[in-house]
């Protein structure tokens, strides 16, 4: 989608990419609008999952005070869409961020048949930006803490969606899911 290009302009933005050949394709287009990545992330293991997370929040850290932005897709690779992953809380309790919500919707567009119907601009769209407000996250990341802003973010998140679609008149694309407290395993993982 046009995010990269759209982002182009902010200080510093930072966001993971999975390490396989579509991630090399991404990390190109990244690097050519002088976003950062980070490659890893897209395991369903939590092992291989949490030196990403770490890796980001260090970078967060660092940059603290400098307008660095960290852009995040919350359903991870894997999906279902709209669901908001816990690590996504997790995140933004850890790195004591506000969390914004962002959709991206361009019109006319083509949605790839993939599991989270991808959306490409076709030439001369009208490109929009939806940015919702910010979330300020609790200030401790107890269990009962990530569900409740998880929930947040996905609620946010699934707002703006039904909203775009409302206003065009049409069918969502793609029907977005949500993820239950009960499809958690015990670690808070789906």
């Amino acid at each position: 989608g046009p995010a990269p290009v759209l982002l182009r302009n902010l200080p510093l933005t930072s966001t993971i990419v999975n390490n396989g050949d579509a991630g090399d394709v991404l990390v190109s287009i990244l690097d050519r609008c002088g976003l950062s990545s980070l490659r890893g992330g897209a395991s369903k293991r939590a092992s291989r999952r949490a030196p990403i997370l770490r890796r980001l929040l260090s970078q967060a850290r660092r940059e603290r005070g400098r307008g660095f932005v960290s852009v995040i897709t919350p359903d991870g690779p894997y999906g279902p869409a709209g669901a908001c992953k816990p690590g996504v809380a997790m995140y933004a309790i850890l790195a004591k961020t506000e969390v914004g919500c962002l959709r991206i919707s361009a019109r006319p567009a083509w949605y790839l048949p993939t599991w989270d119907h991808a959306m490409v601009p076709l030439p001369f769209s009208r490109i929009r930006v939806d940015v919702g407000t910010p979330i300020v996250p609790p200030p401790k990341a107890t269990r009962d803490n990530v569900e409740m802003l998880r929930l947040e973010i996905e609620d946010g998140l699934h707002r703006m969606h039904e909203k775009w679609f409302a206003n065009l008149g049409r069918r969502k694309i793609p029907e977005l899911a949500r993820l239950h407290s009960d499809d958690l395993t015990a670690d808070g993982k789906p």
